[in-house]
C-alpha cells in the first residue's frame, strides 16, 4: 500500500493501548476484533515499540 492509499483508510474501531506495555496493545487488539467485519479496519494506537513486531506475528 502506498502512502496515499493509506491516508484513504478509516478505522470502524480505535483501540488505544498507548498507556500499556507489552503484552497490553496485542491483548487490546484481540478484545476489540470482535468488533470489527471483515474488510473493516481496526486502528491501534500503543506507545509500545515492539508493538510493530508483535501485531504482525500476531
Amino acid at each position: 500500500m502506498t502512502a496515499v492509499e493509506l491516508t484513504s483508510l478509516h478505522a470502524a474501531k480505535t483501540a488505544d493501548a498507548r498507556a500499556m506495555a507489552c503484552p497490553g496493545p496485542l491483548l487490546e487488539a484481540k478484545k476489540s476484533i470482535g468488533n470489527v467485519k471483515v474488510g473493516e479496519v481496526l486502528e491501534i494506537w500503543s506507545g509500545d515499540p515492539s508493538t510493530k513486531r508483535d501485531m504482525p506475528a500476531w
